[in-house]
């Protein structure tokens, strides 16, 4: 250019400058309407995502006052939840990754936005139509295919297990569990359409206070001979012990209590448990979508734990379950609840690591695969503590399933599942059971008892032609840990 004029050169830049300019804008402005618009709207996303835990649910504030519950019509979504609709990039991670679809049954979550977003746009065009011809805004919608029960299937609602696998693989952090808990939340307490064992669970809980219908035991039938190893919660100790309910009305279970118990009197942690007293703290009721009756549980046991002085900042909760776990950490202090809560793993952990529970004692040579809980895992990030207790435990060799910790596999029971009956090619506890089988493992190890109801149904079925004697055998992590460390005056208990 050291030849050109000055006036040409300045007539060079503007030209270039303006091709730039427009060149620039027109891409920032098509970016929006091309597939690539997930460059911009993936890091609003992300700014966008709810700060709170992965598995709480928000709560319906001041619910005897709304006009509609739960999400029936795209105007009930909040902006951050249509904007989502957008962000989708239809990747199928998330389906590839649905216990769910991976079993065959009737829910993609891909599927899910996808739809939404199609009615969306749909609903959206007619509107812009009838702006322009001066009808009324929603003339001719009423004819639209409804959107819950339509647009999106009844059966794929109630197929989610609220695992959070979906939302774990999303690339641009789409939250789907909420969307489809909000969907069911609206064919409970608005239309009362849903599948009979949920409205059979619903109605126990109302009833009794607790999910298991024709159980013939009572919330204290598990201490049946060790009344007097199990210490009453006074108010001066420092940990509850909540059983919940699975815990009280399912034999398995009442095992893992019993075990719970047995290690807490050999480290000698000052707890009690409320005999008799206690009640449902709604978790099934709320992911089953009737969030009043959650509420009133709710409302109802943390009453009861301000009579006894649990609800104190300086008292912990202590559960086996992590859905009770879950429901206490994160969504009971939307309720007035200031006690801290902490999962038997966790305390067992701290138990190992102060030498106070010392697992000295050899127990049978095996290998064990641990499986994780959804609501343990990937909802509240507590991987480690039931690993390094089993690490700690002599003769015993433990491997991984190939899905594991973030990526670990739903047994197939949550979002109240353990209460519905699957449709599809086959259960979701098969699979998991057949994953766990496929590692060689003698035994499979978790930190749940709904997994191990769970694990308990599908070997039955998995392994029906095999000897009982070479089944998988299905351990809580407090089992093994009891038959590794407690003394023999604690076996008992």
């Amino acid at each position: 250019f050291s030849g050109v004029k000055i006036s040409a050169a300045l007539d060079i830049h503007t030209t270039f400058w303006w091709i730039h300019m427009v060149g620039a804008l027109s891409w920032i402005t098509l970016l929006g309407y091309s597939k690539l618009n997930h460059l911009v709207l993936a890091p609003a996303n992300a700014f966008l995502k709810r700060t709170s835990a992965p598995g709480k649910l928000d709560m319906i504030e001041n619910i005897e006052e709304q006009e509609h519950f739960g999400v029936s019509q795209l105007e009930h979504f909040t902006m951050k939840q249509i904007f989502e609709l957008d962000v989708c990039v239809r990747c199928g991670r998330c389906t590839d990754n649905c216990p769910a679809d991976i079993a065959g049954q009737p829910l993609s979550p891909m599927h899910i936005i996808q739809d939404l977003k199609s009615y969306a746009t749909a609903v959206g065009e007619q509107k812009v139509a009838n702006l322009v011809q001066g009808n009324d805004l929603n003339f001719g919608l009423d004819d639209e295919t409804p959107m819950v029960g339509g647009v999106i299937r009844d059966e794929s609602l109630w197929a989610c297990r609220t695992c959070g696998a979906c939302v774990e693989a999303c690339p641009v952090f789409i939250e789907h569990v909420p969307t489809i808990v909000d969907m069911r939340r609206s064919l409970v307490m608005e239309e009362a359409r849903m599948p009979d064992t949920v409205q059979g669970t619903l109605e126990t809980l109302e009833r009794q206070g607790h999910p298991w219908r024709g159980t013939p035991y009572t919330r204290d039938s598990w201490m049946e001979g060790i009344e007097d190893q199990v210490p009453e919660w006074t108010g001066e100790q420092d940990y509850l012990y909540f059983v919940g309910c699975t815990g009280a009305f399912v034999d398995r279970a009442q095992e893992i209590t019993r075990s719970v118990v047995s290690l807490l009197r050999e480290a000698d942690v000052s707890f009690g448990v409320i005999k008799g007293m206690e009640s449902c703290n709604g978790d099934p009721a709320r992911r089953l979508g009737h969030e009043y009756l959650y509420q009133i549980l709710a409302e109802g046991l943390i009453e009861l734990f301000n009579e006894t002085g649990v609800n104190d900042e300086q008292k912990t909760v202590i559960t086996h379950c992590p859905h009770c776990f879950n429901t206490f950490l994160n969504e009971y202090p939307d309720m007035g609840a200031k006690f801290q809560v902490i999962h038997h793993t966790q305390l067992l952990e701290q138990l190992v690591n102060e030498g106070r529970l010392v697992p000295n004692a050899e127990v049978p040579e095996q290998t064990i695969t641990y499986h994780d809980s959804c609501y343990l895992g990937r909802h509240n990030d507590i991987f480690e503590a039931p690993r390094r207790i089993l690490e700690q435990v002599p003769n015993v060799t433990l491997i991984e399933m190939p899905r594991n910790r973030e990526q670990g596999l739903c047994c197939g029971a949550g979002g109240g599942n353990m209460w519905m009956e699957e449709q599809g090619r086959s259960r979701v506890n098969e699979v998991r059971v057949e994953e766990a089988v496929a590692t060689g493992a003698d035994s499979a190890c978790t930190a749940c008892p709904f997994c191990i109801q769970m694990f308990d149904s599908g070997i039955g079925t998995v392994q029906l032609d095999v000897e009982d004697d070479d089944k998988l055998k299905v351990l809580d992590v407090a089992e093994l840990l009891q038959a590794a460390a407690v003394s023999d005056r604690q076996h008992g208990v």
